[in-house]
């Protein structure tokens, strides 16, 4: 089946609500192992504004290390004066693909409604990925968003 310019136009509009983010709004957590991507959706420029109420779509990857990762938490803290918890949620199967093998590369995709406690303004945030016995750690991004 052929596209037409109605799909070719639904298709670019739905990929210009994605943004790479650089490292303008985002790095990997120091001491921490890596991540090499971070993609926010819907965003359109960096730091991305994130609406109180609204969910927005995560989507980070990686390579594991030496060891298999299995039972994946996924914390979310805020940096508001110390660190804050937001979030902890389990995303093994829903988000990301467990377990992760020895040297596999991984892809977390974590949609999130952004909590309306959140303080509005700019805020930096770390998404870590831990096993949950917290022995072993897939990586940890700190990525600098805007919360209205």
């Amino acid at each position: 089946m052929k596209a037409g310019p109605t799909s070719i136009l639904f298709t670019l509009l739905g990929l210009s609500q994605a943004l790479q983010l650089t490292a303008t709004s985002w790095s990997i957590c120091q001491g921490h192992p890596g991540i090499n991507i971070v993609d926010i959706s819907p965003c359109d420029a960096e730091p991305c504004v994130l609406a109180q109420g609204e969910e927005y779509t995560v989507s980070m990857s990686g390579e594991n290390g030496e060891t298999a990762v299995d039972n994946v938490h996924l914390t979310i803290e805020g940096a508001l004066g110390a660190w804050v918890p937001v979030a902890d949620v389990s995303v093994c199967g829903a988000s990301l693909a467990c377990p992760v093998e020895p040297l596999g590369k991984w892809t977390l995709d974590h949609t999130w409604a952004i909590d309306s406690l959140l303080p509005t303004g700019q805020v930096l945030t770390r998404w870590k990925l831990v096993e949950t016995n917290g022995v072993a750690e897939l990586g940890c991004a700190e990525i600098v968003v805007t919360i209205e």
